[in-house]
């Protein structure tokens, strides 16, 4: 699928992602834009440029990252919570 370029500061259009995925375990919240893009491609065989959304939950569950590919890079986003958590276990 190839997106078309649009204007700087217009978020990606929901319809023009490939997929969405909830990795599942507990994620190293350390870790940047690249140890996430090895994460996907090592431990789920996927490609890590193929827009879709990504997303990590760490130990406490008070974290989330999102990984997206755009046509001029990555974007890396972080949710961190700070009296609560995502879900419980």
């Amino acid at each position: 699928m190839t997106i078309p370029p649009r204007s700087k500061g217009t978020p990606l259009p929901r319809s023009q992602l490939e997929a969405e995925y909830i990795v599942c375990g507990r994620t190293d919240m350390r870790k940047g834009i690249r140890g996430l893009t090895a994460l996907v491609q090592q431990n789920y065989q996927m490609d890590p440029t193929d827009s879709s959304l990504s997303l990590f939950c760490g130990k406490s569950r008070s974290q989330l990252k999102a990984l997206l590919w755009e046509p001029d890079g990555f974007i890396l986003l972080s949710k961190q919570l700070s009296n609560s958590r995502y879900w419980k276990s």
